[in-house]
């Protein structure tokens, strides 16, 4: 593993929420030989004049008045004033300043000599050319200029721009990978992973109370209900075609879901901590990924969740994901609504002890920890590279 680096990781999400990314789970293993830097951003869509949006902007000022702060032993977290509406040039201007005179006075206060950057933000694409650091790595999870309520054309600039600046450049899916490595050569496929672990060490702890007595069988989905990617309409359709199935969903609302809450087979649990996650996820007997066809989930083949199902051995059944082969006859993925529909009624059927233990070891060498050594193999490697020329 990579060791006695500095890193500044500049993300899109807040690090040390209660349900880590990929982000937080790269950082937190990394941390263990290196000192990390956690630079927690405001994301890249233009605030609107709601409830949740206050919430978040009057969060992002108290904490930039705390200043870095540790969180554990090597990793420190700071949160940089970052004006909204970054469409207009004189507030992009403005915001990359700003960034500079507090990370300049971090990195000195720190000790950070020569940092590695980890940029997942690409509002944080300019900094590259002003902050002194040793290498740039540029970590694509998402094609982010197709978000609701982005400045689409400015991050796409951007991301052009660092694709072609930085020294590496990993990427989650296949379909992004095959795009962004026509503008960098040393573009690598990091597909996500999950902690094994985490889910398969509460794998005989008892079925929480909110889930356990509900019919059989169960359609689990865990993630945010965001109308962006989840089809809320699909969802309905399922729990119509299978009265005799219970629906359960975990995770933050973020759609118009009032047609659901009129199911008496539809259970909304709430938003449930990473270490509850896996005592619901041991109720589910079939798992769903319910994408609707956008733009930006054509670009998915692994979302996290489906290697979290995995790790407990779940049977999964998902639309508008791109098919592996790998996972042939390992999970369910259709064609149409029509199908995924169908699958729900036919997945049980197949299941088997053999299937269970696929999944959990596919979980197993698909690990967060498996990940990291990976990247820090490609990393170590350019660095010799750069040091024989």
């Amino acid at each position: 593993m990579l060791s006695g680096q500095n890193i500044i990781c500049i993300g899109v999400t807040d690090f040390g929420t209660d349900i880590p990314t990929g982000k937080d789970q790269i950082m937190k293993i990394l941390s263990q030989q290196n000192r990390i830097l956690m630079v927690n951003t405001a994301g890249n869509r233009t605030p609107k004049l709601i409830k949740r949006d206050f919430q978040k902007a009057f969060g992002k000022i108290t904490e930039w008045f705390r200043g870095v702060r540790r969180f554990s032993n090597n990793i420190f977290i700071f949160s940089p004033i970052r004006m909204p509406f970054s469409k207009y040039p004189i507030i992009r201007k403005l915001n990359l300043a700003i960034s500079l005179i507090s990370l300049n006075l971090i990195v000195k206060k720190l000790g950070f000599d020569k940092p590695i950057l980890w940029i997942y933000n690409l509002e944080y694409a300019d900094i590259c050319q002003k902050l002194d650091h040793s290498l740039t790595i540029y970590y694509v999870c998402d094609d982010y200029s197709l978000f609701r309520g982005v400045p689409q054309r400015i991050l796409q600039e951007k991301e052009q721009q660092l694709l072609r600046s930085a020294d590496l450049v990993f990427v989650a899916h296949r379909p992004l990978y095959e795009d962004r490595k026509k503008l960098n050569s040393n573009t690598c496929l990091i597909p996500n992973a999950t902690n094994p672990e985490h889910f398969q060490i509460n794998f005989n702890l008892s079925i929480t109370d909110d889930i356990a007595n509900l019919k059989h069988p169960i359609v689990g989905f865990s993630g945010t209900l965001d109308d962006d990617w989840v089809d809320i309409d699909l969802i309905y359709e399922s729990a119509i075609t299978y009265p005799s199935y219970s629906f359960v969903l975990l995770g933050t609302v973020k759609a118009d879901w009032k047609k659901l809450q009129e199911l008496s087979n539809v259970y909304y649990l709430g938003r449930k901590s990473y270490n509850r996650v896996p005592l619901y996820y041991q109720a589910f007997d079939i798992c769903i990924i319910p994408f609707k066809q956008t733009p930006l989930t054509k670009n998915i083949d692994i979302p996290l969740k489906l290697l979290e199902y995995f790790a407990v051995g779940k049977p999964v059944v998902a639309i508008n994901i791109n098919k592996l082969e790998e996972f042939e006859g390992i999970y369910w993925v259709a064609e149409s609504r029509e199908q995924f529909i169908q699958y729900l009624g036919m997945v049980l059927d197949g299941e088997t002890e053999s299937l269970k233990m696929k999944r959990m070891e596919i979980a197993r060498q698909n690990s967060w920890m498996a990940r990291v050594n990976q990247m820090s193999e490609i990393i170590e490697e350019l660095e010799k590279e750069r040091l024989s020329k």
